[in-house]
């Protein structure tokens, strides 16, 4: 029996290796990482050590829009290089009014965590990456042209892209205030290296309909984008716009908004005179009745970062300019249109002066204001409520409540967890997780413990660890053919969260399971 055991868990810790979500950790004690996301899980271990990147690396990718399922079928009758067909209707008719792509990654710098009497302290930071997109369903009606009799127009109201690299180094203390109630918190001290945030940023385009102005394109259109990174001047960006301003024509000027990359030397000085500051805050609290029943809620990343370094914001508040099209004769003039066709360098050169006289009128009709002032930006907080039976020492039933923050919204996930003891740091979860329009994650996970050293994995979608033993074991079955492989075409995020730790003075009574 044990030796089964050993080999489950061991396989399911290197196959965890492709795939994880830390939110799975919420409620195993034996796990370090679990106090990330309520600062009042103690753990009871004397001290706990987390080396940098090996105690924690994390990697999402969430899709509030579509699965791969989605938008691509495939057609038998047409040869395999092009067999698979792109579905913009299949996909339209699965968004919502406002759709997420989310990706984080982050990695620890460092995590350490002990006992001074009956206060547990942590103390630690990380390195995140995140990029936020959201996209409205109504600019995919550009799928059916831009043309609408009933009055319809594309509107690209909401569309955003918010990226965000900053580090994090936070302190936090837990204590049982009275029996059964532990309170925590964790103060974190930020700094931002790269941002780029999107605000109310709103494009209609409106073709117009009555004959005496048919197809004529009208934009309305307010925005807000801030920016601060690492090697770029908010002079540059003045310089750009105001050079395309100015000029009556572009001729050969080429529109670039992205400076050259800096040099290494110059990435390193400008990292280091960085001004981008900001505070975070985790709180979390866990009830527990008669060993058997536990209520917890944490809020964590309540917080800001001003962007003082490089920082510039555009603005555009109801600019509205209408667009009647290009008069080709005026580019052609007198020569011949089969000449320009064969000659590629001079037919370039037209498609270029037309590109150019048309960003000319839309520059100046919508160009932003400028402003290089600082600008603050949330972190994305997210709130936990969860709620667990333990009806033995080895066994414990959890329902978990997630929800993100963005832009003022709430977007909630739920997710049930089953989590076996086996014996001192060992353990086994499985999950399963839903949020909009996807309910086939099923999860699972696995710790355990060798001397000091323990390693864990945690996996809410495990699609991907079964399409792998289906390659593996059934190399010549077809490729489109089989459960795992419909699941993963289902799936909307992949996961990875898998670390070591090294723990010291680890054993209680209460610290037991199925096989002590």
């Amino acid at each position: 029996m044990k030796k089964i055991i050993l080999s489950m868990t061991f396989i399911l810790f290197i196959a965890g290796n492709i795939f994880g979500q830390s939110q799975s950790l919420y409620f195993n004690s034996n796990i370090f990482q679990s106090n990330d996301l309520n600062p009042a899980r103690q753990l009871n271990c004397k001290v706990t050590i987390g080396l940098p990147v090996l105690s924690s690396i994390y990697l999402n990718y969430t899709n509030r829009m579509f699965a791969y399922k989605d938008f691509f079928y495939e057609d038998p009758t047409l040869p395999d290089t092009a067999r698979f067909v792109f579905d913009i209707d299949g996909l339209y008719s699965k968004l919502k009014p406002m759709n997420y792509i989310f990706v984080h990654n982050r990695e620890s710098l460092g995590q350490l965590g002990f006992w001074i009497k009956d206060f547990y302290f942590t103390i630690g930071g990380g390195l995140n990456i995140v990029n936020n997109t959201s996209i409205p369903k109504s600019l995919f009606l550009i799928k059916n042209g831009n043309y609408f009799d009933n009055g319809d127009y594309i509107s690209m109201d909401g569309l955003g892209l918010d990226e965000m690299i900053y580090t994090d180094f936070g302190i936090g203390i837990s204590k049982e205030v009275v029996e059964g109630l532990v309170i925590g918190a964790k103060i974190k001290y930020l700094t931002g290296y790269s941002n780029t945030y999107t605000d109310h940023l709103k494009l209609d385009w409106h073709v117009a309909t009555e004959d005496t102005a048919t197809y004529d394109w009208t934009f309305n259109t307010s925005y807000q984008v801030s920016m601060s990174h690492p090697g770029v001047s908010s002079n540059f960006y003045y310089d750009k716009f105001n050079s395309l301003t100015k000029n009556s024509q572009f001729k050969d000027y080429t529109l670039d908004l992205a400076p050259d990359l800096p040099t290494a030397g110059e990435v390193a000085q400008t990292l280091l005179s960085l001004k981008n500051h900001g505070l975070g805050l985790d709180l979390g609290a866990i009830y527990t009745w008669k060993d058997k029943i536990e209520i917890s809620a944490s809020i964590i990343d309540f917080g800001f970062i001003n962007w003082k370094s490089n920082s510039i914001t555009m603005t555009a508040t109801d600019r509205k300019f209408t667009f009647s099209g290009l008069d080709p004769g005026k580019y052609i003039g007198n020569n011949n249109v089969f000449s320009l066709i064969k000659d590629s360098t001079r037919l370039q050169n037209l498609k270029d002066s037309m590109q150019n006289d048309l960003l000319d009128t839309i520059i100046k009709l919508s160009s932003p204001t400028l402003d290089s002032s600082k600008y603050r930006t949330g972190i994305n907080t997210k709130l936990n409520f969860g709620l667990a039976y333990t009806p033995a020492d080895w066994v414990s039933l959890g329902f978990l409540y997630h929800g993100y923050s963005f832009h003022s919204k709430i977007l909630s996930s739920y997710m049930l967890a089953t989590t076996l003891k086996f014996w001192h740091g060992w353990s086994y979860t499985l999950t399963y997780t839903m949020f909009t329009k996807s309910f086939n994650n099923i999860g699972m996970g696995a710790s355990y413990k060798l001397g000091p050293l323990q390693m864990y994995l945690q996996m809410d979608n495990s699609a991907p660890l079964f399409l792998m033993g289906r390659y593996a074991l059934s190399p010549d079955k077809p490729y489109n053919k089989g459960f795992a492989t419909k699941w993963i075409k289902a799936s909307k995020y992949m996961t990875l969260h898998f670390g070591i730790n090294f723990m010291f003075g680890c054993r209680n009574n209460k610290d037991i399971g199925l096989i002590d």
